[in-house]
């Protein structure tokens, strides 16, 4: 791992295979597992782009933001989707950030964490599998998007 921006540990995992969990890649917490205040925090670049048709963000949220809350309650998580046409205003502005989506996920506790990625790897694989039989069925070539994410971890 290297520092990472905010002097947290950063690591990235792109494309693992279909049996692989990311959680089996994660930074292990150096140390003691149960810091005041930690954060363990990983970003995952969705790598679509919303559609009219496909609604991507909202399979992402889930019916009435369904999926984010049970990831967030069931693993004691922050869960937040930014980005362009995440619909999620930031800062003083009150704008979207102008980057592609990326779905981010925090927890203070490591085990959480583990259990948070691994419910949104396994949401956003499910997700490409069925944007690649969408993007089939519409005559085109569908794109190759794995899971990619970015691990910071804060203490």
């Amino acid at each position: 791992p290297s520092q990472g921006p905010r002097g947290g540990d950063t690591a990235s995992v792109q494309g693992e295979s279909q049996d692989q969990h990311p959680s089996s890649q994660l930074i292990e917490p150096q140390g003691d597992i149960t810091g005041d205040n930690q954060k363990f925090i990983c970003v995952f670049q969705v790598g679509l782009e919303d559609d009219e048709e496909f609604c991507l963000v909202k399979r992402i949220l889930g019916k009435a933001g369904n999926n984010m809350r049970r990831i967030a309650e069931e693993c004691n998580a922050k869960v937040r989707l930014r980005g362009i046409g995440s619909g999620f205003l930031e800062g003083s502005d009150g704008k979207e950030a102008s980057m592609p989506l990326q779905l981010n996920v925090s927890c203070v506790d490591y085990e959480s964490y583990r259990r948070a990625v691994d419910k949104v790897a396994t949401l956003l694989k499910d997700l490409y599998k069925h944007y690649r039989r969408y993007a089939r069925s519409k005559g085109r070539e569908p794109p190759d998007v794995k899971v990619q994410l970015e691990e910071v971890r804060r203490d």
